[in-house]
């Protein structure tokens, strides 16, 4: 609803600013002399196709994202999870130091392999875990977990392997190693320790796999260099011998032509001798 007398005639520029209701936008036009207010209760229909379009292909992007790394990203306002649906195809997520409290909403992720969680403020409510149902590597360590209670939802992780409580609170419950390996049979490490006590090294395997694997094609690659450059080399010399080998031959072809010259006038001063 626009109000004043030449309203219509002027041109005016709005900013969205919150009222009291939620539900409703108040644009207070910008210019000298402006007094009109406009208020609305819905989206205009450019702002809602154009908000959809972005939604849409944000959609579209997020099915082919694998790794995705937040850490300490929204560490003052927390993060929602709800705010990670559509990520069905993703298969390392780290959400380290980002004010998570709960896990409520946790959207589904079939293909999650790898979750970090580690410094927020989860002390339970670990059940929307077991929609991730390929899940392998956990890490809550610096969580509030305080009971072995809390652990118990991640029976349901059939091929969780590497689970990391260090810095929680549960981690000083007497018998705490065997218990959780009790509760948990698939798994083979705790704390980043397998069941002997056995220090195990953080897995950078895959980003080592691939220097290793430039590494030797590089040397690979050197190597047939070289091996070129041998040959050529040997080649060269195979030439130089030939070369030496002809001249020789054509020397010794002079020498023999020279020979059998002499021998030939030394025969015919034999015969002018018996003639006279």
């Amino acid at each position: 609803e626009r109000r004043g007398a030449d309203a219509q005639a002027r041109p005016h520029a709005f900013i969205l600013r919150r009222t009291g209701d939620p539900s409703r936008r108040v644009l207070p036009p910008c210019g000298a002399g402006a007094q009109e207010r406009l208020e609305i209760g819905v989206r205009l229909p450019a702002m809602e196709a154009a908000i959809e379009r972005e939604l849409e292909a944000l959609e579209e992007s997020a099915a082919e994202v694998l790794y995705l790394n937040l850490d300490g990203k929204f560490a003052g306002g927390g993060v929602a999870p709800g705010a990670l649906g559509g990520l069905l195809a993703l298969r390392e997520l780290s959400l380290s130091n980002v004010g998570l409290q709960s896990l409520d909403e946790w959207p589904a992720m079939p293909q999650l392999i790898k979750l970090t969680l580690s410094d927020n403020k989860i002390s339970g409510g670990l059940q929307p875990l077991a929609s991730c149902s390929e899940l392998s590597q956990l890490d809550l360590s610096g969580c509030r977990i305080a009971t072995l209670e809390a652990l118990r939802p991640l029976a349901a992780l059939g091929g969780l392997l590497a689970l990391d409580l260090e810095n929680c609170p549960v981690a000083e419950t007497p018998g705490y190693r065997s218990l959780v390996y009790e509760m948990l049979p698939a798994l083979q490490f705790l704390d980043r320790r397998d069941k002997d006590g056995k220090e195990v090294e953080e897995d950078d395997s895959d980003d080592d796999d691939d220097d290793d694997d430039d590494e030797d094609e590089y040397e690979s690659d050197q190597d047939e260099g070289q091996e070129e450059v041998v040959e050529d080399d040997d080649d060269e010399e195979d030439d130089e011998e030939d070369v030496e080998e002809d001249v020789e031959d054509e020397e010794d072809e002079d020498e023999e032509d020279e020979s059998e010259e002499e021998s030939e006038e030394e025969s015919d001063g034999d015969d002018s001798d018996e003639e006279e």
